[in-house]
Parts: structure tokens; sequence; C-alpha cells
């Protein structure tokens, strides 16, 4: 689908739409605490409102974080989180963790 012919405030409502199509997506990527309300769209996940905090602390040269709620986005950024996701965010950055690891907790 072309995200170009939408207006600029529609196009938040795809990256909505596109969090409530999956399990993984209704979750913090980082913590599993439900229904984040932020995203790193450069990193494709989608993040509650601590971990967003944690992201953007890293600084944006590694998290570029976005409220799916009240900021504006760019048809590049939706893009990025339509290709991406959690699920697939997680299986690149969470590939090389032992298996012993226990992820944060809320």
């Amino acid at each position: 689908m072309s995200l170009q012919h939408l207006d600029p405030n529609e196009l938040i409502y795809e990256v909505q739409d596109f969090q409530r199509s999956s399990p993984e997506n209704l979750v913090c990527a980082d913590c599993k605490t439900p229904d984040p309300r932020w995203a790193s769209y450069n990193l494709g996940c989608f993040l509650c409102l601590r971990c967003s905090g944690i992201h953007r602390s890293l600084g944006t040269h590694i998290s570029k974080v976005k409220s799916i709620d009240l900021d504006t986005w760019t048809v590049e950024q939706v893009q990025s989180m339509l290709d991406r996701g959690n699920k697939i965010c997680n299986q690149y950055w969470e590939a090389k963790l032992p298996e012993d690891f226990l992820p944060p907790q809320r």
C-alpha cells in the first residue's frame, strides 16, 4: 500500500492500525507492558512511557522516539514502522542474548 496519497494527519492512523494488527505490538518491545503509546521509528518497535524515556536517553543516533497518539509522522517514519514491528525488532536485537537472560520487568 502506498502511503504517499495520505494526508499527513492520517499517517498516524497507519501506525495505530499496524500496532493493533499484531499481538507482539500490543506490548512494549522491551518490558512487555501492555498498550505502549510510544515508538522508536528508526528501530521499528513500540514502547511504553518508561522505556521510551530510556530510548530517548540513548540519543537520537541510536533511537528516535515519537508518540503514536500526539506527534506528526512522515511517510518514511511510518514506513519504517510498517516494515518492522516488535516481533522483527526483537528477533534482531535479542538474537544473541543468552538463553537464561531475563528481560526487564515493570
